[in-house]
């Protein structure tokens, strides 16, 4: 068996269904975290210092592991909408060798409030005491005058007074005190003023610059909305109470006592109108606390302002792709609300697991001088007999490589391994070998060794006669030689 002396000129054409070299960085991220910052319309990234921080235009991150996390620089979640969107994919080398696997064997077999002012006045010179009512009693106990709020009731006890004459000392006495529980939840409805408040949260919240000042705010507003509850409560126990004492409220006067009835109801239904409303503007708070304190919920312990505002996890085998979208918001008053404006950055990240080689195939040609060994038939006298030839191969043979570079950082020198093998059906040559490429240049060097199959003999042996060469190719078989047949020598540019 002669050596192989073989030539590989490579075409640098890319298999059919197979992927092109997918490269990782020379350098892995060993921290389980990463940093990154808005830079006008650009998003930076850094590991150890911000002055470091570079562009992230669709920036590959090998990770040491398949977790991470992304810490920003605090952002007010009310003026901008940081949002990620994740793609799950097939890590590409893996892809790559499933592909090329996938490929010899089939080759070779094998997810709104109302404000009421105050008004009313005590001196108003009507119906003083002294005098007496309709039925000559003396008046001991005029109807008093209250300072409502409400427009209806002043000039309900404004009239109940010029008309006191008409009650009886026990009547007077029951408006009064019927009066003084209105007082009470006509002054507690008016306490609350939601849309009032609610403009003067939302837009403290919206100034706010330093992530620190956060929490102080977000705590004072909650105590401030709880006790906006409280009085809530309280308004409807005094609503409850205003409505059993008007039902007890005996007035011999048909009109007074329909006047009464008719404003109070009138008086209810405001009261009831702006508890609501207070109540649905309320709810819209709560959310937008849960948001700015989100917002500082994990903070970074290696660099202060920085907070926790995605997790980075993803399978073995896989690939993450992390979209980045930022978008400015503005606060709207008419409808207290906050809405997007326009968008300010978007950006990708591509997350892999970090591995030493980089993996490419690619498919070429190579010429090769060898023996094999091979069984043929002699005829003498028309008799055919079983003969071992020694098979002369030297021929241009196409070849699909898998190849593992070593990643050492260096654009000048990379040495890689790679597995080759040819598309022939019975006796395909398989070549494993190494080399160096010169990134810089796209130029590689590489040899290894040769493999191929043997042919061999099942039951027949050599010299024995046999009735036709049918009767020797049924019974030649092909098994591999683990023997190296010789060594090759490759080319190859554009690698």
């Amino acid at each position: 068996m002669k050596s192989i002396l073989a030539f590989l000129i490579f075409l640098t054409l890319g298999l059919s269904g197979l992927q092109a070299q997918t490269q990782s960085p020379s350098s892995k991220i060993k921290q389980k975290y990463f940093f990154i910052f808005l830079d006008g319309d650009k998003v930076r990234y850094f590991l150890n210092k911000e002055e470091e921080g570079e562009p992230i235009k669709n920036t590959l991150f090998p990770l040491s592991g398949t977790y991470s996390n992304i810490f920003m620089k605090w952002l007010n979640p009310l003026k901008y909408t940081i949002d990620f969107k994740d793609t799950v994919g097939v890590d590409p080398r893996d892809q790559v060798i499933k592909d090329y696997i996938a490929a010899l064997q089939q080759q070779h077999g094998a997810a709104a409030a109302t404000v009421a002012t105050k008004s009313g006045s005590s001196g108003d010179g009507y119906g003083k005491t002294g005098g007496n009512n309709l039925k000559g009693e003396p008046i001991v106990t005029p109807v008093e005058i209250i300072s409502f709020r409400n427009q209806r009731l002043v000039q309900l006890y404004t009239s109940l007074r010029i008309n006191q004459d008409k009650f009886s000392e026990s009547e007077r006495k029951e408006i009064n005190r019927f009066g003084g529980i209105l007082e009470e939840l006509d002054a507690i409805s008016a306490k609350v003023n939601m849309a009032a408040r609610l403009d003067n949260i939302f837009t403290s919240l919206y100034g706010i610059q330093d992530p620190k000042e956060v929490q102080p705010a977000t705590n004072a507003f909650r105590i401030e909305l709880n006790n906006a509850t409280s009085t809530y409560d309280e308004n409807e126990k005094l609503q409850f109470l205003v409505k059993r004492e008007m039902k007890a409220l005996t007035i011999a006067a048909t009109e007074e006592k329909t006047r009464i009835t008719e404003t109070v109801d009138e008086f209810l239904l405001q009261v009831n109108s702006t508890l609501t409303s207070n109540r649905t503007l309320q709810a819209k708070v709560p959310p937008i606390l849960e948001l700015m304190d989100n917002s500082v919920k994990t903070p970074s312990k290696e660099q202060p302002g920085y907070y926790q505002v995605k997790a980075v996890s993803f399978d073995e085998g896989q690939t993450l792709k992390k979209t980045l979208t930022i978008t400015g918001r503005e606060y709207k008053a008419d409808t207290k609300s906050f809405a997007d404006t326009k968008e300010l950055a978007k950006t990708n990240f591509r997350f892999e697991r970090y591995d030493p080689f980089g993996i490419s195939v690619s498919t070429g040609i190579f010429y090769g001088s060898t023996t094999l060994k091979g069984f043929g038939v002699s005829n003498t006298n028309n008799e055919f007999t079983v003969t071992q030839d020694d098979i002369e191969k030297g021929n241009f043979v196409t070849a699909a490589f898998l190849n593992f570079t070593f990643n050492a950082g260096s654009r000048y020198l990379l040495p890689f391994f790679q597995l080759g093998i040819d598309p022939t059906k019975k006796r395909p040559f398989l070549m494993a070998g190494g080399g160096f490429r010169i990134p810089s240049s796209k130029f590689a060097l590489s040899a290894g060794p040769l493999w191929t199959w043997d042919q061999k003999l099942n039951k027949l042996t050599v010299g024995q006669k046999v009735t036709s060469t049918s009767d020797l190719e049924k019974d030649i078989k092909y098994e591999f030689d683990p023997s190296p047949k010789g060594w090759y020598l490759g080319f190859q540019y554009n690698f």
